[in-house]
């Protein structure tokens, strides 16, 4: 019996012992591997654009937050360390704070959060990734983000081929919509990929005698963008590389061999060319191809809009950002206070396509200068001391990143974010000190991380509640979606959650409950024009006429030039209310908006003339034909010119080869 009972017990000692410790874990060799697929994941998956991306990116900041501080409490010089300056570690934690805090006091705070959180987490990684073995983890993110721009590289080719878009995208695209296709994006992603794509291969030896094809090939890629701002961004990071290199010369005496590279540098060149004349020419044999002279000269289909447009949005963000200078308007908020000063039709964005501008409007003065604080001290530490070619590729990468960000934010993209944020944090740990380790630091980082995953954990139940419910509604299941939305009504983040509750009980001719859905979403957003207009539409159903009207007015004030609707929705309260002066002396102002809207969609601008704007136009210029039977031939008029220019351009989507991949 005693003998049982010894082999049971030795037994189980066994197999307890024979458990790996994870005290002993590798965690770093784990971590680490986790935050290359990371980039990996984020670069192929739609350019990280989805918000499982974001969410994963705040996981994997966590655990890496968390490992280090643990492995440092274990060695024996707990309070030792290669540490970042303490001046570059405090404008990380005030971004981090600083954009929080703007969320707390944002207008529009139903959006907004993903951007806190992914702000966070990057803010960390910098800072994990700046203590790291550089020398060996650098080289390992280079091999990753080259593979996969290759990869990536391919696929672009395979679908600008394939598919009806008229620039490659790589894998910046939704293929779940037609219209998800984000080429600027996939340019900067290229500005930022290039360069550790050269240097990564003049590192492997395998890979050396490919050089030329391998970064001609993406460089094509890049042409094939079509996107002239990245164009002159690479042209910019040239000539900076040039410029690096004669000072790196200068300084350290060495000799490089100029003629050589320059021979390289047009082979390299007239493969790219090659690239994208013989992309082209196979695409041809399919579908359209855009004349690259088109482009240059600003003839294209959006002619000089993409500029102008731009200007606008600039000018627009400054004057917000004067308007609230502390703490901005709130992550994410341009897109829904810009329309308030829209001085076109859908001339609006989600970004002011400046970096530093929308930080600014959004974040606050104070935001925009903490990022400026954190790649100025990185940039001038490096080039005080620039001593291998590596830092040179990088700081070009980093330079061409931004340079393209003050024409064309796309930092949304954690396939762009995450390596930008990862390669500063490389750039900046070259410049770390061994200094004595303040107890300040430890706790903060591990609160900060916990708090980032705490609430990545709380709202991501209701990002999986609200999906599902997105999809029953798109399947046509109303029931079912309005059980979903209203499991999701306690989320932060919940984004047009109660609009879509709202059509549903709008539908069901439910007004009270839609009433209410409608007013919890103006409670935390009362900039968007949207909620305005249903609240103005629920109201003139319980035919509350006059408060109507005020939704309207207010919807009209915030929207105008991107929704007909909205006018149409006025006109139809003041019928209601029986205002027939009213309406007789705002028709003139109501013809200049209709004639307004038929020029845009007789130019189908920004696509106008395939939206529910066509139909609101028919629905108000036959309305106001049966109210004014003496005008009513100038009003058939007036709809039957925008209906032909709308079934043009419609008939031309529809005429459109249909795409071989979806």
């Amino acid at each position: 019996m005693v003998e049982k009972r010894f082999l049971r017990q030795n037994s189980l000692m066994i197999n307890v012992t024979s458990i790996p410790s994870l005290r002993h874990w590798p965690w770093e060799k784990t971590l680490e591997v986790a935050v290359l697929a990371l980039v990996a994941g984020s670069v192929l998956w739609k350019g990280g654009k989805t918000l499982e991306i974001t969410w994963i990116l705040v996981g994997v900041s966590w655990l890496c937050t968390i490992v280090y501080w643990r492995n440092k409490k274990l060695e024996a010089e707990s309070w030792k360390l290669e540490a970042v300056p303490m001046f570059l570690w405090l404008s990380v934690m005030l971004f981090i704070i600083w954009t929080a805090i703007s969320y707390r006091y944002s207008t529009t705070q139903n959006y907004g959060l993903d951007e806190v959180l992914q702000t966070g987490a990057l803010g960390l990684l910098f800072l994990w990734i700046a203590r790291q073995n550089l020398q060996t983890t650098t080289y390992k993110l280079q091999t990753v983000l080259a593979y996969v721009t290759l990869v990536a590289c391919v696929i672009g080719v395979l679908i600008y081929v394939l598919q009806p878009v008229n620039r490659l995208v790589g894998t910046f695209v939704d293929f779940r919509f037609h219209t998800d296709y984000w080429p600027n994006a996939w340019a900067q992603y290229l500005l930022l990929a290039w360069p550790i794509v050269l240097l990564w291969v003049k590192k492997n030896m395998r890979m050396e005698r490919y050089l030329f094809l391998i970064l001609g090939f993406v460089l094509g890629c890049l042409l094939l963008s079509y996107s002239r701002a990245a164009i002159l961004a690479f042209g910019g990071q040239v000539v900076l590389f040039g410029i690096l290199l004669q000072w790196q010369e200068e300084q350290s005496g060495m000799r490089f061999p100029w003629k050589m590279i320059r021979t390289h540098a047009l082979v390299t060149a007239l493969i790219a060319g090659g690239v994208f004349f013989l992309v082209n020419g196979i695409r041809g044999s399919v579908f359209e191809v855009q004349n690259i002279m088109d482009k240059a000269v600003f003839t294209a289909d959006e002619g000089y809009s993409s500029v102008s447009e731009r200007q606008q949005f600039w000018n627009q963000a400054m004057e917000f950002m004067w308007r609230s200078p502390m703490v901005g308007w709130g992550p994410y908020s341009f897109r829904f206070v810009q329309p308030h000063v829209q001085e076109g039709i859908l001339a609006t964005s989600d970004h002011p396509h400046n970096v530093l501008l929308k930080l600014g409007m959004e974040r606050g003065i104070p935001g925009m200068v903490f990022f400026i604080l954190i790649v100025g001290t990185v940039f001038i530490g490096v080039l005080r001391n620039i001593r291998y070619p590596n830092h040179i590729a990088v700081f070009v990468s980093i330079s061409g990143v931004l340079a393209h960000n003050m024409v064309d934010y796309n930092l949304q993209f954690v396939g762009i974010a995450l390596p930008f944020w990862l390669l500063l944090g490389v750039l900046a740990g070259k410049n770390t000190e061994s200094a004595n380790f303040t107890r300040l630091v430890r706790p903060v980082e591990v609160l900060l991380a916990t708090i980032l995953m705490i609430v990545a954990l709380f709202e991501g139940r209701f990002l999986l509640v609200s999906s599902l419910g997105r999809h029953a509604e798109s399947g046509g299941e109303d029931a079912r979606a309005m059980l979903w939305y209203d499991e999701a009504k306690g989320a932060w983040f919940d984004r047009d959650l109660q609009l879509s509750r709202t059509h549903l009980l709008i539908n069901k001719n439910r007004f009270e409950e839609g009433l209410i859905a409608i007013e919890d979403y103006l409670k935390r957003n009362n900039h968007d024009y949207r909620a305005w207009k249903l609240k103005g539409e629920l109201l003139l159903g319980q035919g509350r006429g006059e408060e109507a009207r005020s939704a309207y007015e207010r919807a009209l004030l915030f929207g105008k030039d991107n929704d007909l609707g909205i006018l149409r929705g006025l006109t139809e309260t003041l019928i209601a209310l029986n205002q027939w002066d009213t309406l007789r002396d705002r028709l003139p102002k109501i013809e200049g908006e209709m004639q307004r809207f038929a020029d845009a969609i007789e130019h189908n601008t920004h696509f106008i003339a395939l939206s529910n704007n066509v139909e609101e136009y028919l629905r108000l210029s036959n309305r106001l034909a049966d109210l004014y039977p003496k005008d009513a031939p100038r009003y058939q008029l007036m709809g039957a010119r925008v209906d032909r220019a709308a079934a043009r351009e419609r008939e031309k989507v529809k005429g459109r080869p249909i795409g071989r991949l979806w």
